[in-house]
């Protein structure tokens, strides 16, 4: 049994390295066993490898919920962006397979940048009168309802999009952005008012939740985007997650359990323990099968 990460059979180093569980685990029982007590007791039942504590300390976030078509988020472009070198990042959670990320205007009429999801992958699009003059896109399976994270860079000759940090979801082109300080950046939609021309969505509305906006590598403080300190908004929750966690049923040949997808807790048992943490960032926990059982209860 690995947690964490996939092993292949016999081998102490994970298969998809990128697609490790980052965050916090409690009540890890296998077969009656607390394999977060055994752990930390540095039982040869169980192996741990890589950075992992036995507490969480993850820092909390804050997040802000899209919850209708109107809704939508406004920042100004950075006045350092003028060098050509543009760095967007954003973690999103949703369930809908489309729906707009963030646009923006490019410099010198020379269209507009839409960041967007369609079939549940992400996608770049830059597009003139209607024209789409480039479009990459990356990842698959994106409206899980778990949160993912998404970087948009561009340098002097190089443009990349990036799903969960993973260097194999990431698509790329020679061709940069061009901003000019008088532009908006809009998340998530665009204003009701169609009088401006800096904000046009040809796709669906975003509906889900956004957190850790960066720019520049800067977090934007969403608490002064509430109080009205920074940028504009519409019909955003902020400082909360809204969206409605889906039940669901996983069967499996000799056992089947109920899995209720939570933001950051996965619980696979009825049995109550103490409260105790298994944090795992990069890391994997492995246990080998007791003697007195064979396969989960």
């Amino acid at each position: 049994l690995s947690v964490a990460a996939v092993l292949s059979h016999g081998l102490q180093t994970p298969i998809l390295p990128n697609r490790n569980f980052h965050g916090c685990l409690e009540n890890l029982l296998y077969n009656d066993l607390n394999l977060i007590k055994l752990a930390k007791q540095n039982s040869p039942q169980v192996t741990a490898v890589g950075n992992m504590t036995f507490s969480c300390s993850e820092p909390v976030s804050v997040a802000m919920t899209f919850t209708d078509s109107r809704s939508f988020l406004q920042l100004p472009v950075l006045t350092s962006w003028l060098s050509r070198t543009v760095s967007i990042a954003l973690q999103f959670r949703t369930w809908n397979k489309a729906g707009l990320l963030l646009t923006f205007g490019l410099q010198q009429q020379e269209g507009s940048a839409f960041l967007y999801l369609s079939e549940a992958r992400l996608r770049l699009q830059i597009s003139r009168d209607g024209n789409t003059l480039l479009e990459l896109s990356t990842g698959s399976g994106l409206n899980d309802g778990q949160w993912h994270s998404v970087e948009l860079k561009s340098m002097e000759s190089h443009l990349s999009i990036t799903v969960d940090r993973d260097e194999g979801a990431t698509a790329h082109t020679s061709i940069p952005l061009l901003l000019t300080p008088d532009r908006q950046l809009f998340f998530g939609g665009c204003p009701a008012q169609r009088a401006s021309l800096d904000c046009r969505n040809p796709f669906q509305v975003f509906q889900g939740c956004m957190r850790l906006l960066k720019l520049d590598d800067q977090q934007v403080d969403l608490i002064k985007v509430q109080e009205r300190r920074l940028g504009n908004y519409s019909l955003l929750q902020v400082d909360i997650c809204g969206i409605i966690d889906r039940f669901v049923k996983l069967k499996f040949e000799d056992f089947s359990c109920a899995m209720l997808i939570f933001d950051k807790q996965l619980s696979l048992s009825d049995e109550l323990t103490p409260p105790s943490y298994f944090p795992l960032s990069k890391g994997i926990a492995q246990t080998s099968s007791p003697s007195n059982g064979s396969g989960l209860p």
